[in-house]
């Protein structure tokens, strides 16, 4: 964001145009805007006000909304809620569209209208993946013993295991191979930028979550983009749409791809058939799943800086064994990262769009910043101050992207495995079989596709848990881990092109609801960060 001027326009059937114009001052809806002004100060605090005719006019200043740009944040803040009732204005499509100076763009379906103008709006996380990188670093490595103060379920540490396990998966594998292949080694250099705006929005979209978290029936710590829909924004048909999407997703991306992946893996490098290695998934998950989020961090606080040391530790030995390429794969990712990669042996060549498109889109993929997935599990964690939990956002995205995604890449590119023309998983396991002797480098992969998948599988199954919990209550619960299982063999079995092109499409459908929320609630973001680095808050 920096100083830049941000518009948000949300609505029902009120194309961009018109919600910007809802900011002019000659505009008849702000007109009807400043005649309300004595409506609305009579209006109950903390809920929408409206004028005669039916229209939302506007919140009182303790409302999410007045804190979306607060005074200390932006010189200028316009802010009006309509409701359109003129039903060929309406037709049949309703639109929503977010727009920031820069070029991000986001289309989705809401209720109301509404038009924000932030002018020399300040950056709401004060850049604190680079300001606040060496302190998040000495709060998570300095406390991975710690049980944490506050309240909470799991420990700050398994919280942030279990947020990797379900990002550091087949996507570090097979995401920056296929990014590469099609992108370019430029692809590496625009899938770190992602990253370094990840950390940002993970960091934000943490704070949130774990302010707006509540106990289910169950005693077990829930939250995530739905409860700060819900109980920061008076949006909970949006919080239900996010849960509703969440639970979908999950069985995709987080399931049955991953289930596919472990299984054509083992039948590839062990001969044994996908039905065998199906139920032992089956059987592996259940063990774990069954005893709820307790027993899922307890795996993964273990398993996952495991399967990171061993990846990380292959691949570095094959940069170290090749490190005279390494200047030269530097310079293929910058070079492609700003005037294209010309073909090579296999590799057809890419533009400068096709690696900042495909660098971007990966990132997004493989650190899940912006999504709201990771923040329901953070959710859970035992803590004393939100922004403290937040501060693991950070140090989860650089460890996915900046250590596993570049080693990965830097593998492929030192090897020249990417001038053969191989993509996916068999691209990454192409340079380890060049860089290390033997089978070693066949059977680092299969391995770490084997931990990756599975620790994607008990991590995601939480997210999907926690939104049917949202949906349905903690009745809810049995069910789905029962049909959790059940989707794992359905998943080792079949072909899954459909479920991966629905899958992303759904994954990508999650970020809008959790991006709403997180500039939602750009002002408790700032007071956040604010309370706690001055020390101006309770511990509980």
């Amino acid at each position: 964001f920096g100083k830049a001027r941000a518009f948000v326009g949300v609505g029902i059937g009120l194309p961009a145009h018109s919600a910007q114009r809802c900011l002019s001052t000659g505009n008849p809806m702000m007109k009807q805007h400043r005649m309300a002004q004595d409506e609305r100060r009579h209006a109950k605090p903390g809920r929408i006000a409206y004028a005669q005719n039916g229209s939302a006019i506007g919140r009182q200043a303790d409302s999410p909304f007045s804190a979306l740009c607060p005074r200390n944040v932006v010189d200028q803040v316009k802010l009006e809620i309509a409701h359109h009732e003129d039903q060929q204005h309406l037709g049949a499509k309703w639109a929503t569209e977010s727009r920031i100076t820069g070029g991000l763009r986001i289309v989705t379906h809401s209720k109301f209208a509404i038009a924000i103008d932030c002018r020399r709006a300040h950056q709401i996380a004060d850049f604190g993946q680079f300001r606040r990188f060496g302190f998040a670093f000495r709060e998570v490595l300095g406390k991975v013993f710690s049980k944490g103060d506050g309240t909470g379920t799991v420990t700050p540490f398994q919280a942030v295991s279990t947020a990797l396990a379900s990002t550091v998966g087949v996507g570090n594998i097979a995401g920056v191979a296929t990014a590469i292949h099609l992108g370019g080694p430029g692809a590496l250099f625009w899938l770190l930028v992602s990253g370094l705006f990840g950390m940002c929005t993970k960091f934000c979209e943490i704070a949130v979550a774990m302010h707006y978290r509540e106990k289910d029936a169950g005693g077990t710590m829930r939250g995530g983009a739905m409860y700060v829909l819900k109980n920061g924004l008076g949006l909970p048909w949006l919080g239900a749409i996010f849960a509703l999407l969440t639970s979908l997703a999950a069985f995709g991306i987080g399931n049955m791809v991953q289930a596919n992946s472990v299984a054509d893996a083992v039948q590839a490098t062990f001969g044994i058939s996908v039905q065998v290695t199906g139920v032992i998934l089956m059987a592996v998950v259940a063990l774990v799943i069954l005893g709820g989020i307790r027993r899922i961090v307890e795996v993964t606080q273990y398993l996952v800086p495991f399967m990171c040391i061993v990846y990380f530790l292959g691949a570095l030995f094959i940069i170290l064994r090749n490190a005279g390429e390494v200047p030269h794969a530097v310079s293929l990712v910058i070079e492609g990262a700003f005037t294209g990669s010309a073909a090579v042996g296999g590799f057809a060549g890419a533009t400068v769009a096709q690696a900042l498109r495909l660098g971007i889109a990966r990132g997004l993929f493989t650190n899940e910043a912006g999504l709201g997935s990771a923040p329901i599990v953070h959710a859970a964690a035992v803590t004393d101050h939100p922004v403290r939990q937040a501060l693991y956002g950070i140090f989860e995205v650089f460890i996915d992207t900046f250590v596993v995604c570049v080693v990965t890449g830097l593998v492929i590119l030192t090897t020249g495995a990417w001038e053969e023309g191989l993509t996916g998983a068999a691209l990454s396991a192409r340079g380890f079989e060049l860089g290390l002797p033997g089978a070693w480098g066949q059977g680092i992969v299969t391995v770490g596709v084997l931990l990756f998948a599975f620790s994607t599988l008990i991590g995601w199954s939480f997210y999907g848990e926690t939104s049917i919990v949202y949906l349905l209550g903690r009745k809810a619960v049995l069910p789905y881990r029962l049909l959790w299982i059940g989707a794992i063999w359905m998943g080792a079995t079949g072909s899954l092109q459909l479920v991966w092109q629905v899958s992303d499409t759904l994954n990508g459908l999650m970020a809008v609801p959790n991006l709403v929320a997180i500039l939602g609630s750009a002002g408790l973001i700032r007071k956040l960060i604010k309370e706690f680095f001055s020390g101006s808050y309770s511990q509980s």
